[in-house]
């Protein structure tokens, strides 16, 4: 592992957010966060530091891997002379925790304990086979609708089943809600409105009703939330804003952002991977 790799590419993600938080009001903060929201949108089993770093390196990437995966998976090769795009892999491992187990044994506890650098090359680099065609999305109203029961399903493995409630019997004209144990979507929204509800009150279901409730502020809980029906509607070609909006009225650290992003991927990611996955 290159210590020093690592420790610049973390620090320039933590210079990149802190710099954000300490203009979260701007337009330029705006822009910022629109432009690797529509890369994440794109790279959804990346994390959002490693997105960024993507970005960075080669902002008209479409589709990277590793070069073993190009040559076995793919049959294609990395061009001579191509430059490597250096993102991070976590080192996952046990370790000790300082405390003894009623067995005398030592405790441990798996979790993340370091990274390392992976090198990524753009399908733009290689040369080879055609890449299979991947599941594109239009954006009308049926295609979306065809989702919507792979949605469902999905809010039920998670533990949120959708509710529909007639216009009259959602509070103060919302289109939906969350309660922690559904995802309340209002009846008679057309087929991309539909979805985009449910993936928006599935967010905060999932990253807003845990133990640290009470230390989220509003304005950060309709930023995840909304940020994550975002991505996943840019990964299957819905248009609309984004949820940087948000951003003038929460007063987030760098620390702050980093972990909103990382989350919201995360939520992202899960609604992608079930639309895929689908029958």
């Amino acid at each position: 592992m290159n210590e020093t790799h690592k420790n610049e590419n973390l620090g320039r993600f933590e210079h990149w957010t802190d710099g954000l938080a300490a203009r979260i009001d701007s337009e330029e903060t705006k822009a910022e966060l629109a432009k690797w929201a529509a890369f994440q949108a794109k790279f959804h089993t990346y994390s959002a530091m490693n997105t960024w770093l993507i970005m960075l390196q080669r902002p008209g990437s479409t589709y990277v891997r590793g070069m073993r995966q190009w040559n076995k998976d793919f049959e294609r090769m990395v061009k001579k002379g191509e430059k490597a795009i250096r993102i991070l892999a976590p080192l996952i491992g046990e370790r000790k925790t300082g405390q003894m187990l009623p067995n005398g044994q030592p405790e441990t506890r798996k979790g993340c304990y370091g990274f390392r650098d992976v090198f990524v090359f753009d399908v733009s680099q290689t040369d080879g086979k055609p890449l299979p065609e991947v599941l594109k999305i239009d954006e009308t109203g049926d295609t979306l609708k065809a989702l919507i029961p792979t949605l469902e399903a999905y809010c039920v493995a998670q533990g949120f089943p959708v509710v529909y409630r007639k216009p009259e019997n959602m509070p103060g004209g919302a289109h939906g809600l969350a309660n922690g144990k559904e995802t309340v979507c209002m009846e008679g929204l057309e087929a991309n409105g539909t979805f985009k509800v449910i993936v928006h009150e599935l967010a905060h279901n999932l990253s807003h009703f845990g133990a640290n409730r009470a230390e989220l502020t509003r304005e950060r809980k309709e930023f995840e939330a909304e940020l994550a029906a975002y991505l996943v509607g840019q990964y299957f070609g819905m248009n609309g804003n984004s949820s940087v909006n948000y951003l003038a009225n929460w007063k987030a650290t760098g620390t702050d952002l980093r972990k909103a992003l990382g989350g919201v991927a995360k939520v992202a990611k899960g609604v992608i991977e079930a639309m895929l996955a689908k029958p």
